[in-house]
């Protein structure tokens, strides 16, 4: 009975403890957001993709219509490169890049040091899908104005 009791018990502690330490922990969003130049809630059209560099790679570039601005600076509309896409019979996809949709999205932009136009911050991490949830729209579960007071921490 003692066993049962300890094992128990000790159960317990850890799930406390276990609940305490993910009730403390930063949200991985936080050093996204500060890395980003920019952060949109954005719609991007299906982009235009073509060889660029040597050696050549696809890049596929995005026209972004911007319908709110969290937080930096951008203008109504932006242009946001990602590596990969498809040209004539060869696609090329970068393992960790954004992929681009035509849903809106919350987009973490970076500037490009190599030309006037942004990237996506964290790749794949940096582009948030926006769900409607009984007629609010959300981004990772939070209402635009949660996330908004969470985009400027």
């Amino acid at each position: 009975m003692w066993r049962a009791f300890s094992t128990g018990l000790t159960l317990a502690l850890l799930a406390m403890s276990t609940m305490a330490t993910a009730q403390h922990r930063p949200s991985p969003l936080r050093p996204l957001l500060r890395a980003a130049d920019a952060v949109v809630l954005a719609h991007c059209d299906a982009g235009v993709s073509a060889w660029e560099g040597s050696p050549p790679i696809i890049v596929t570039r995005h026209q972004c219509a911007v319908e709110r601005l969290f937080r930096g600076a951008a203008a109504s509309s932006v242009t946001v490169a990602v590596l990969g896409g498809q040209v004539g019979g060869v696609g090329m996809q970068a393992s960790a890049g954004a992929t681009m949709t035509a849903a809106d999205s919350v987009l973490l932009l970076r500037h490009s040091a190599f030309d006037d136009y942004f990237v996506i911050a964290g790749g794949t991490a940096g582009q948030l899908p926006v769900t409607t949830v009984a007629g609010e729209r959300r981004v990772r579960g939070m209402s635009l104005d949660a996330f908004a007071r969470l985009a400027v921490e």
